[in-house]
């Protein structure tokens, strides 16, 4: 069992993923993914987390289910 945990400030590498993406540099990541779908994706997960918030406000922190499908839901917030 892996631990995947991310922090709040996590969410500010998507603007920078797509700076970096939007001016040529570095444009693939070793997965073969440009930067700019990697910080979609980033991004959706971090819209996620605070539209799941009652407040939405984001979480200090998130683990993330590395179980198999369907035995626990893909994210909790860590307190």
């Amino acid at each position: 069992h892996k631990v995947a945990d991310m922090e709040h400030l996590a969410c500010f590498v998507p603007g920078l993923l797509a700076l970096g993406g939007g001016i040529g540099v570095g444009t693939k990541a070793r997965n073969g993914k440009t930067h700019l779908q990697m910080a979609k994706e980033l991004l959706e997960t971090c819209y996620a987390t605070y539209e799941a918030s009652p407040t939405g406000l984001g979480p200090e922190a998130v683990r993330f289910n590395t179980y198999d499908a369907g035995t626990r839901g893909d994210w909790e917030v860590q307190s």
